[in-house]
């Protein structure tokens, strides 16, 4: 089981502290356990997006209009509609419509990275040879690695 990010969230999610320690999904029935340690990724696909392993440290359900100011900064975004407002961008349905979802969450601990890849600090673009890299591909902006010198490395 691989869990799906889009990657504006890798930087969040592997930065230190993370700024995403949390993640809510449309799931029927859960699809990971707790205690149990997950690939991360941004393909569904390939293992070519692979970024990281993290942990599922608790996992609860919840009304997604109900996610608390507190558990909206542990998802990256700085307010409860700030994140309703992502969460329905993704998803690609109304934000009247994600908020009365009932939605399966997860918090998560990064405990390894993918060995030999870097990502971009603002997009979270991967590139395999950071070094060679002046300005991103995927934002425009200078490049900058994302700092995972607090976790271990793995191989895909």
């Amino acid at each position: 089981m691989t869990i799906l990010f889009k990657s504006k969230h890798v930087p969040m999610l592997l930065s230190n502290p993370p700024s995403k320690t949390q993640t809510r999904r449309s799931w029927k029935r859960p699809k990971v356990r707790v205690s149990r340690t997950y690939w991360l990724s941004t393909t569904m696909i390939t293992r070519d997006g692979r970024f990281g392993k993290a942990l599922v440290k608790r996992g609860w359900w919840e009304m997604l209009g109900e996610i608390s100011t507190s558990d909206a900064v542990d998802e990256g975004y700085g307010s409860q509609a700030a994140y309703i407002a992502a969460f329905a961008e993704i998803s690609k349905k109304k934000e009247e419509a994600v908020a009365i979802e009932k939605v399966y969450c997860l918090d998560l601990e990064m405990v390894a990275v993918v060995a030999g890849k870097k990502w971009c600090g603002s997009c979270g673009r991967q590139y395999a040879k950071a070094a060679e890299v002046s300005s991103c591909d995927g934002c425009g902006r200078a490049f900058f690695a994302v700092d995972t010198s607090h976790l271990k490395e793995v191989e895909v």
